[in-house]
């Protein structure tokens, strides 16, 4: 097996028996009827300003950051490298992910994420 499958198969497995654990006295019945009654208005405004951000931070990295002949990095790159930082920052403990330096990394080597 490749690594990147061991390491996709061990991550899933993990992710498994710790959702398992943190949601073992959820009931699923409270959550559907607290869903069913939620303003999903206010969802969809706060999805919206949540995602904002990231449409924010791609000029300032297409400011601070430039291909090795001088060219700006294209949009997408940069969109991919935010959402991934902000991924980390929210999975890795004490900020520990901090966005900057994953974004950094996925913007600077695209292979990186294959």
């Amino acid at each position: 097996m490749k690594t990147k499958t061991v390491a996709g198969l061990i991550g899933a497995i993990i992710t498994i028996a710790l959702l398992s654990w943190v949601l073992k006295d959820v009931s699923f019945a409270a959550v559907w009827q607290s869903a069913r009654r939620a303003n999903w208005l206010y969802l969809a405004v706060a999805v919206a300003l949540a995602t904002s951000t990231f449409v924010i931070r791609v000029p300032r990295w297409r400011i601070l950051l430039h291909n090795d002949d001088g060219t700006p990095i294209a949009p997408a790159p940069l969109w991919h490298g935010i959402a991934i930082g902000f991924m980390a920052n929210n999975l890795i403990p004490f900020r520990a992910g901090v966005a900057d330096l994953q974004e950094g990394r996925i913007v600077a080597d695209p292979a990186f994420l294959a």
